[in-house]
């Protein structure tokens, strides 16, 4: 007779093949950049997968059968890090965990060289304020190669671009700092100002376009009747579906914070205006 131990570790087996199962697809979905699965949904699922798996480790670390297999506990807890850290960035940005880990990757997830650029400057920023001038130069060569691979990805991902372009120009101004040192050190030399004036050409162009999405995001968000006003952290104010017209930008869609002030802005007058209504 097949004693309760061996049961258990059977039936045990069996749930933590469904969460290795698990694993692989999420994995393999993940990787491919096609996870739709929301960030609090991998989180959720994972660890309760994690729960089975570590409890079916235990078990099979001294299992009767003498079998020795495989449990990817740590992968698993490496992609609940992950899964995680997203979400966290996510939240800071005023997003929920309720996104799916796709639109993270495509929206939200800092580029590779970003991260690279990011853990380099960091560490040599440190390390200049104790090394001997003359070794700047060799600061500001390596800092050169991590801002020409950062430049490529100014624009990406979207919602990380005015942060990725502000690091840029934090590392391209500590670069010009070292440079400046190092030639004084070896001489009074004048020093090029072309990479100066070019961080500050694009540090204007960057509050510029910073105002302007600011000031776009508060108008999707200002009723076109009442003229409240929501905050940033809110979504979006409903828009009028008139509106919503080829010959009409998305900016100038009229928007409303209830559907009584949308009833009473058609009766002001919108009714004449929207393009809905001239099509009749």
């Amino acid at each position: 007779m097949v004693s309760r131990a061996v049961q258990n570790a059977y039936q045990l087996s069996v749930i933590g093949e469904e969460a290795v199962g698990w694993l692989d697809e999420a994995e393999q979905s993940c990787e491919a950049g096609e996870c739709v699965l929301s960030l609090d949904a991998l989180i959720s699922v994972g660890s309760k997968h994690l729960v089975v798996l570590e409890k079916f480790e235990s078990v099979i670390a001294s299992n009767p059968l003498g079998l020795k297999p495989s449990v990817p506990v740590a992968p698993l807890r490496q992609w609940i890090g992950r899964w995680r850290a997203a979400a966290a960035e996510a939240e800071t940005l005023g997003l929920g965990r309720d996104i799916s880990y796709k639109y993270w990757q495509k929206n939200i997830e800092l580029p590779e060289v970003v991260i690279r650029a990011t853990k380099w400057f960091d560490t040599a920023e440190r390390l200049a304020q104790a090394v001997d001038v003359s070794r700047l130069m060799k600061f500001a060569t390596d800092g050169r190669r991590h801002i020409e691979a950062v430049r490529a990805c100014l624009s990406i991902p979207k919602l990380r671009r005015w942060s990725i372009q502000r690091s840029f120009v934090k590392w391209s101004l500590l670069v010009v700092r070292w440079v400046d040192q190092a030639q004084q050190a070896e001489g009074p030399e004048s020093p090029d100002d072309s990479t100066t004036m070019e961080i500050i050409t694009l540090y204007e162009r960057m509050k510029m376009e910073r105002r302007a999405k600011k000031a776009d995001r508060l108008k999707k968000r200002t009723c076109s009747h009442c003229g409240k006003k929501a905050p940033l952290s809110q979504v979006s104010f409903a828009y009028c579906g008139g509106c919503r017209h080829s010959g009409v930008a998305r900016e100038h869609w009229t928007r409303y914070c209830s559907e009584a002030c949308q009833r009473a802005h058609w009766a002001a007058g919108h009714k004449d205006e929207c393009p809905c209504a001239k099509d009749l």
